[in-house]
């Protein structure tokens, strides 16, 4: 008798477990471990998922070895891996880094560090021009494993300015293409390992010019290329950039390769539009002169700032360059924040807001204002649409609301 009862105690001990667990543990369990539902209305906050696009930027390598007897080979490596440079370039210069707090310094050939350079067109008194970044390759017999912070080759043999003729630009309706080449003739023997592709920048954002090399691209070889005196090898660089996906405008593309990937100096740069419909080309980053002299109100600041829309029937575009319907944006700029690894690098943005009245969002717009579309030293200052986001659904916010917004850039590196 006594082991009946004791048996119905447990029993019933057992069962109070169990209802526990289920009305008030497993829910706890269950809300840890479920995504944030999507929230469309009727709360405090109202929270988008998370956004996460992808920027491919293919880099292949091709080089052609012509011997001294007249014999030719040729190797073909691609994805040709990024340094960190590039990602420090997009984050400081396009997405609010520089000016907004969230800069990252990027390392030049001597070792020393910069977060912005200076794109601003300069003709001196004997007629030379500077400003404007140009290509250079170079060759080396370093060893060293490539590794994302690199800023050098590793033992650096030769290096080459490339000039305009040698670089070359295509579009062909999905993907722009910059194929960059630079040929060296060696007076005598040596084993190339390593190569590398550098931009030529200002970087001196005050009232002088110091030029210097910023290495975008580092391959370390399967095995050395062996050179005999009079050997000539060819590096050429063949530059993917596809387009015509969600967030990316025309205008981003247009200020990344129009100075990053030196379509300015090249004299083909992509043509694009500012909110006001106003068509360009350029954006003097940093300084501006002022009849031979500098003075801080001369300062180009660009910051990035959000643009929120509530425009209906909308669609995304490549050549979008302003929101349908725009109703606000935010009370100070929004920067991007960077963080990376040995393979890729993620740039990211959270963006909060509060409605004192009802709101219907639909488009959501990364906008860098107060760019200097001048070429001269003057200034004429527009707003230029670089992201561009169409919501699946649109979010109400109710009097008192909060809409939340997080937007990742991956940028591949290596690997």
């Amino acid at each position: 008798m006594i082991g009946k009862l004791r048996s119905l105690v447990l029993c019933l001990l057992t069962l109070s477990v169990l209802a526990l667990m289920y009305t008030q543990i497993l829910p706890i369990i269950q809300e840890r471990l479920s995504p944030a539902p999507v929230i469309t209305g009727h709360t405090s906050m109202n929270t988008v998922p998370a956004v996460r696009a992808t920027a491919r930027i293919q880099n292949n390598l091709i080089l052609t070895v012509k011997r001294a007897s007249g014999e030719t080979e040729t190797i073909v490596k691609k994805g040709d891996p990024w340094t960190a440079n590039l990602a420090k370039l997009i984050l400081n210069m396009l997405l609010g880094g520089h000016y907004g707090g969230t800069k990252q310094p990027f390392t030049y050939t001597d070792g020393s560090t910069g977060t912005i350079f200076d794109t601003e067109l300069l003709v001196y008194w004997n007629g030379a021009t500077y400003g404007n970044p140009s290509f250079a390759i170079g060759i080396g017999n370093g060893t060293a494993p490539f590794s994302v912070n690199d800023y050098a080759l590793a033992n650096e043999v030769m290096l080459s300015d490339v000039p305009a003729d040698y670089v070359s630009f295509n579009d062909n309706g999905t993907c722009y293409n910059i194929n960059v080449t630079q040929s060296f003739t060696v007076s005598s023997d040596i084993n190339v390992t390593e190569v590398g592709l550098f931009i030529k920048v200002d970087s001196d954002p005050g009232n002088s010019n110091t030029q210097k090399y910023l290495l975008l691209a580092r391959d370390v070889l399967d095995s050395p290329i062996t050179l005999y005196a009079n050997d000539t090898i060819s590096i050429q660089y063949v530059l993917y950039f596809p387009y015509g996906s969600q967030p990316f405008t025309k205008q981003f593309y247009g200020l990344l390769l129009n100075y990053f990937f030196c379509l300015r100096s090249l004299g083909t740069p992509i043509s694009f539009k500012c909110t006001d419909g106003t068509s360009t080309s350029r954006n003097d980053f940093a300084n501006d002169y002022k009849t031979g002299t500098y003075s801080s109100g001369d300062v180009a600041t660009e910051h990035l700032y959000t643009w929120l829309g509530n425009g209906s029937s909308i669609s995304w575009s490549f050549d979008n360059y302003t929101l349908l319907s725009k109703i606000g944006e935010s009370p100070s700029d929004t920067p991007f924040s960077l963080t990376y690894n040995s393979t890729h690098a993620i740039l990211s943005v959270t963006i909060t807001y509060s409605f004192t009245s009802p709101t219907t969002i639909t488009e959501v717009g990364f906008v860098i204002k107060d760019i200097d579309i001048d070429s001269t030293i003057d200034h004429n200052r527009k707003s230029v649409l670089i992201l561009y986001f169409v919501l699946d659904n649109p979010v109400y916010v109710e009097s008192g609301g909060t809409f939340k917004f997080k937007c990742e850039i991956v940028l591949p590196l290596a690997g």
